[in-house]
């Protein structure tokens, strides 16, 4: 009698084999073109794909998106949907041109001006498509079934009419309004930029940090203490934001009374050096609504005087104003919050929740100083043309001349004296 023969059993599965083999039987069957005839006569589910740009190679972030895309697909289908799945090809952004701008050695607007505008666009054109084929490859080795053979492409004429009709058709259901948004922006470049793009070049640096007085329009003698570490921003201040149910102090300085969150006198006044004895104590909710003049004038000969109507009836002072905001932190600087509302999205936002209560929303200006460029405009005479950056110690010293700041940088306000003013 013959022994028993025992068979080994495979104990790791060929996974590339595996994964080959069931491409190989979904393309030769027709599989993906079988799943959208099964579901024809179905309830459609539109799927347009975020389309890629195909002059760079994907990477393992790629696979990660598109994988996580696919489900949503396959779900709507298995519950009966018909879902034509339509890829596409983004022509447009950032990514493009500064693939072609490291080709022709040259950077930002005025280069590419300088090379010819419609020269640029035709390597753009050029450029997109160079990796076609490495995208085809990943979207059929991952499984991502998608109608390659039917593309977007979002430079063709009939994609960017398709998208002037979307926003007609929201103009005319009165869903069309203009506004403000902070966002990331390149000033070389002149255009904005996604989190991804600011992420791919960003770098730690280190800014300067000033404490400045802001002095109330009724008692001079007296000012708020705000702390920055923007203070190119300074000239375009609008509002200073205080926590309405945090402790407040008013102290005695050398040279006038200060405001400040109580639970930071200690911290501030070993900086500056001073004893900061604390005439009274109170909380944020009493400087509500309560004005001062701002530490640059620029604006101030326009709307210092300036009232708005709210829309329950009334006026209220338009800018350089005390507003409540539940993002005071007391970990450092004063508990009083600079808010220049053209940048930062929390103080834009605290802006635009302000004028929601004004007759007249769209009104209001936002004060900005600061060209798409980057440097200083013509609403700051003195530094017109200044890279903001390069400003920051021109600012300072602005404000040392003026008794405003010590020879460390810490603020020694003169309250009494009034902002500087800038033909």
């Amino acid at each position: 009698m013959p022994e028993p023969r025992f068979l080994k059993a495979e104990t790791l599965v060929p996974f590339p084999e595996v994964e080959a083999e069931i491409c190989r039987f979904w393309k030769e069957r027709g599989i993906f073109e079988k799943s959208l005839e099964l579901r024809k006569d179905g309830k459609p589910f539109v799927f347009y794909e975020g389309p890629p740009t195909a002059n760079g190679l994907p990477h393992n972030g790629h696979v990660l998106t598109r994988v996580i895309k696919d489900l949503f697909p396959r779900y709507r289908t298995m519950r009966g949907y018909h879902v034509p799945r339509k890829a596409g090809w983004d022509t447009h952004g950032l990514p493009v041109e500064v693939e072609v701008e490291k080709e022709l050695g040259i950077h930002g607007k005025a280069a590419i001006e300088e090379y010819g505008v419609e020269a640029f666009v035709k390597r753009c054109i050029e450029s997109v498509f160079r990796y076609t084929n490495e995208w085809e490859r990943l979207t059929e080795k991952i499984g991502f079934w998608v109608n390659l053979e039917d593309a977007y492409v979002t430079y063709h004429k009939s994609y960017i009419e398709s998208v002037w009709w979307a926003l007609s058709e929201l103009f005319k259901a009165g869903l069309l309004y203009r506004g403000h948004k902070v966002i990331w922006w390149w000033p070389q470049g002149g255009t904005a930029l996604s989190s991804a793009e600011v992420g791919l070049n960003y770098k730690t640096v280190d800014d300067p940090s000033v404490y400045v007085a802001f002095p109330f329009t009724d008692t001079p003698d007296s000012a708020l203490l705000i702390w920055t570490t923007t203070p190119w921003t300074l000239p375009s201040n609008m509002y200073a934001a205080v926590g309405a149910e945090v402790d407040y102090v008013e102290v005695q300085a050398s040279t006038g009374k200060l405001v400040l969150a109580a639970a930071l006198r200690e911290q501030i006044a070993q900086k500056t050096g001073e004893a900061l004895p604390v005439l009274r104590e109170f909380k944020g909710k009493e400087l509500l609504g309560r004005t001062y003049r701002p530490p640059f004038d620029i604006y101030w000969d326009r709307y210092g005087a300036s009232t708005v109507e709210l829309a329950a009836g009334g006026t209220t002072p338009l800018f350089w104003k005390v507003l409540p905001a539940d993002f005071v932190e007391l970990d450092a600087g004063t508990g009083i919050v600079h808010i220049a509302s053209a940048f930062g999205e929390v103080d834009h936002d605290l802006h635009r929740a302000l004028v929601q209560t004004y007759k007249d929303p769209l009104s209001v200006p936002l004060l900005c100083a600061v060209a798409p460029d980057g440097s200083f405009n013509e609403d700051f005479p003195k530094y017109r043309g200044v890279w903001v950056k390069d400003a920051d110690r021109d600012l300072i010293h602005d404000l040392r001349e003026r008794g405003v700041l010590d020879d460390n940088g810490y603020l020694m306000p003169a309250p009494v004296a009034a902002p500087a003013s800038y033909p």
